[in-house]
């Protein structure tokens, strides 16, 4: 009978596809997602230095989803970024659209300022592609750069689960 049950309900879980929050402690963050990310790690070589870019992906192709997950973090050099600065910071967030528009060949459908745990962000949507979309946050919290992005097609009826994602991030501490 016990078995019976726990496959009964292993496959209840497995088929509903509920969320499991991440709480990586390196990553300074939590985030859930719709099953476990994958991490990864590449280093990119930069205006400012080699910079090496952490990532939990989960892609949709992998688990059966419609949309896929990213959640990036990566710190930069300490003379690299001007924290005291607000003009640095609206900068900052404006590169990150514009870089992420043209990578994309897409279109911007709109950004907005966002807080989280008291650090300044901000979240957009741009659409690219035949019917794409991607809806990202992107957070800068003393040399950590935060990135979550969720990538999904715009006819799928997947909106309440990317901003259930998205929204789920948080910052846990400073790094």
């Amino acid at each position: 009978i016990f078995s019976a049950l726990f496959f009964i309900v292993s496959t209840v879980v497995l088929h509903a596809q509920d969320f499991v929050r991440s709480r990586p402690p390196e990553c300074r963050c939590q985030f859930e997602m719709p099953g476990i990310p994958r991490p990864a790690s590449q280093a990119i070589d930069t205006d400012v230095g080699n910079i090496i870019y952490h990532s939990y992906v989960l892609e949709g192709s992998e688990s059966g989803l419609s949309f896929s997950c990213v959640v990036s973090y990566a710190d930069y050099p300490k003379d690299a970024i001007a924290l005291d600065s607000s003009s640095f910071m609206t900068e900052f967030f404006k590169t990150s659209i514009e870089q992420a528009v043209s990578q994309l060949d897409g279109v911007l459908i709109y950004s907005t300022e966002i807080t989280e745990s008291g650090h300044p962000g901000i979240l957009y949507r741009i659409d690219y592609g035949n019917g794409l979309s991607v809806k990202s946050k992107v957070f800068l919290v003393e040399r950590r750069f935060f990135l979550v992005q969720a990538f999904y097609q715009k006819d799928k009826e997947v909106g309440h689960r990317v901003d259930k994602f998205v929204n789920s991030f948080q910052i846990l501490s400073s790094p």
